[in-house]
């Protein structure tokens, strides 16, 4: 009962902001359509940067900024997350961003004083980013890859670290911007993407790459609603670890799957 009553809060609350912004409406129906591409290769969005437009359109480019930051502004994390998941549910794990239970609990094992790059695919509105930037030791980095540039824009806007580095683009092209940003390999790989949804080909080049780029002791982390991420981790790493967190809507599986030094 407590979950549900927070999963009505949560709703509430949005329809709450939506009647007191009624600019708004118009906002989300300039903005249907813009969501993220789940095959697509487009490089590369960095710290702060607009990403470059394909067309070359570049007024057409930033009215689109400008009307996802009108809409980031008004509804906060919460409103641009549950915008990304309307325009494109298909890459986003869940309508609702991660509990504090599974943050804590993916990211416990996590080896952080041998970890100079950490990789999240999927952060949406940066639900991790601030609770993996506090445990990185010095030197450490975080790079984040999304399909969506409003959550990449979001990020960009909001992140005001110099250790924190926003693509846009597909997690199957990791290894590219790895070197990208200076580094020939990550230490962890953390991942909430819906493999369940994705393209069978898209899910196994995705943990295919992700094998390649993590070094020995690494691993790869993945928390999911359904055990497709597990049986592709289980195919493709020597060691797999998994646990389950019940106070997470929806209740989620937590997989870690280690590349040993005999890799």
């Amino acid at each position: 009962m407590p979950k549900l009553q927070g999963f009505s809060l949560f709703f509430s609350n949005f329809s709450a902001r939506l009647c007191l912004k009624p600019q708004l409406l118009l906002e989300l129906r300039l903005c249907v359509g813009m969501g993220g591409d789940p095959n697509g290769k487009r490089i590369i969005c960095r710290k702060r940067k607009a990403a470059t437009p394909v067309n070359g359109n570049e007024q057409a480019l930033s009215s689109n900024v400008e009307r996802r930051g009108a809409i980031s502004r008004i509804l906060g994390p919460i409103g641009v997350f549950f915008h990304g998941f309307i325009e494109n549910p298909r890459m986003v794990g869940s309508v609702i961003p991660s509990s504090r239970v599974t943050i804590d609990a993916m990211l416990d094992r996590v080896d952080w004083q041998r970890c100079k790059l950490f990789v999240e695919y999927g952060p949406g509105v940066g639900t991790f980013c601030p609770h993996i930037l506090d445990r990185l030791p010095p030197g450490g980095e975080l790079l984040v890859i999304d399909t969506n540039p409003r959550f990449i824009e979001y990020l960009q806007r909001t992140v005001q670290d110099d250790r924190f580095h926003a693509i846009l683009g597909s997690a199957e092209n990791v290894e590219e911007y790895v070197r990208h940003i200076g580094h020939d390999e990550a230490d962890f790989v953390l991942s909430g993407l819906p493999f369940s949804s994705l393209p069978n080909s898209v899910a196994t080049g995705i943990v295919e790459a992700t094998q390649r780029v993590i070094r020995k002791g690494g691993a790869f982390l993945t928390y999911q609603f359904r055990p497709t991420a597990k049986e592709l981790t289980e195919e493709h790493f020597d060691k797999v670890d998994t646990g389950y967190v019940w106070r997470n809507i929806p209740p989620c599986l937590l997989v870690w799957g280690w590349k040993t030094d005999e890799s």
